[in-house]
């Protein structure tokens, strides 16, 4: 099997991690809002997209070769 993680400069890696943190931000601000609208299932499906993002980009600052593990499952 091929690892990936070797395609990543640091660069590359810290700019993942911020769009995955600008990403989980939105999510989280129309989560806040269907939920203050009393719309609280699907505001949960958005908390947890946003929950899933932050967790992206905690894997992605810790490097290529543990992102592409975590994100294989590995």
């Amino acid at each position: 099997m091929r690892r990936t993680y070797d395609h990543y400069t640091p660069d590359e890696m810290a700019a993942m991690a911020d769009g995955f943190e600008k990403g989980a931000k939105a999510k989280q601000t129309v989560a806040d809002r269907l939920a203050a609208q009393g719309h609280t299932t699907v505001a949960e499906t958005w908390r947890r997209g946003a929950q899933d993002l932050r967790e992206h980009a905690t894997a992605a600052r810790q490097g290529g070769e543990y992102f592409t593990d975590w994100i294989n499952g590995w």
